[in-house]
């Protein structure tokens, strides 16, 4: 090769070593970013749930998908319940209390390491994670003006503040998993019922996402795995059934009949739904199903003479987001092996320029 054709090698390497640049560094972009929204969704792990089978006051469980390992997490002389899992799977956040205050504490997976997060004379409830894990979302009753307001605070406790008072009680809110929004129930005293709606993270532009006809209750809002979804509970005739509606109000669909059921939660990879029973059979009381997400396929996963409740589904990171291999999904998975690439073609350009 002569000397001229080198020149031209090393000058043509320019561009080549700029475009592969661009290609690692979308690539690592893709990835981090990503990854975050995918915080919620994620394989189906444990179900954590409230019981009090053991004989004394309710009690932090969790146990497998098919019901099987039911494992113990609180000992205490205190009720505890309403547990939900954090997006990376790692922590419990629930309420521990009595009939006189109820505060919110955290845990880890196991049940170890639990701290107080909320200690005041009002009642703090129904806590749920944001997708990063840095905030938690509750609800607390204050007197005045003696109703339910959603408050929010960081994971250790710390910054307790207000974050949305429609002049109502609201109440059983919950992060949507790309964490911009938060669904929660609000009653309305026109109809006397309360509504499914939709906020900012930051408490801002409520919008109504359900329409419950007058003197019936919406309540339990969760978000499916993508975002796209909520499900919820609405008292029927004579029994409570499980509703999805889309997150903009659109297509409510029924997807339980006869019977009882209430307090649903998606699984992390969408496919199916976990929920409480009730048939009103003297031998079972408050039971653990799941269900399709359609609401086919019911299957007991409980059964006790005492009530199993607030089940909440464990997500861990071994699925696509959303649990759909979908095309950005793809691009996700393959965006750190496009990142390695990307980096070992740039660095390879860079020392065959040096020696030439």
């Amino acid at each position: 090769m002569s000397l001229l054709d080198l020149k031209n090698v090393q000058r043509n390497s320019l561009p080549l070593v700029f475009i592969v640049t661009l290609i690692f560094s979308f690539s690592f972009m893709l990835f981090f970013t990503q990854s975050t929204f995918a915080a919620f969704p994620g394989g189906n792990g444990l179900i954590a749930f409230s019981s009090d089978r053991d004989g004394g006051p309710s009690e932090i469980y969790v146990m497998n998908p098919d019901g099987s390992g039911a494992t113990r997490l609180t000992f205490n002389g205190q009720e505890d319940g309403r547990p939900a899992w954090s997006a990376d799977g790692s922590k419990i956040v629930f309420v521990r209390g009595d009939e006189n205050d109820w505060e919110i504490w955290s845990m880890n997976a196991d049940g170890s390491n639990q701290k107080q997060l909320t200690n005041n004379d009002d009642d703090d409830d129904w806590p749920a994670w944001s997708p990063d894990g840095s905030k938690i979302v509750y609800q607390k009753f204050t007197v005045p003006p003696d109703h339910w307001d959603i408050w929010v605070m960081n994971a250790d406790g710390s910054g307790q503040r207000l974050l949305y008072d429609s002049g109502h009680d609201d109440e059983m809110p919950v992060w949507s998993p790309d964490g911009s929004k938060i669904a929660l129930t609000q009653y309305d005293s026109t109809s006397n019922s309360d509504q499914i709606w939709v906020i900012n993270a930051d408490g801002s532009n409520p919008m109504q996402v359900t329409s419950p006809p007058d003197n019936t209750n919406d309540f339990n809002p969760d978000w499916s795995p993508d975002g796209s979804k909520i499900v919820f509970g609405r008292p029927g005739q004579s029994s409570n059934e499980i509703w999805v509606v889309d997150a903009d109000g659109g297509n409510p669909t029924r997807i339980t009949s006869g019977e009882t059921h209430f307090v649903p939660a998606w699984s992390p990879d969408g496919s199916q739904i976990v929920f409480v029973h009730d048939s009103f059979d003297e031998q079972t009381y408050l039971e653990i199903y799941t269900m399709n997400a359609d609401g086919s396929n019911k299957k007991q996963l409980t059964s006790n003479l005492t009530p199993d409740d607030t089940p909440d589904w464990q997500p861990i990171n071994i699925a696509p987001v959303g649990g759909v291999t979908s095309p950005i999904n793809k691009l996700v998975l393959l965006a750190p092996y496009l990142a390695l690439v990307g980096l070992i073609i740039a660095l390879t350009t860079v020392i065959i320029k040096k020696r030439n």
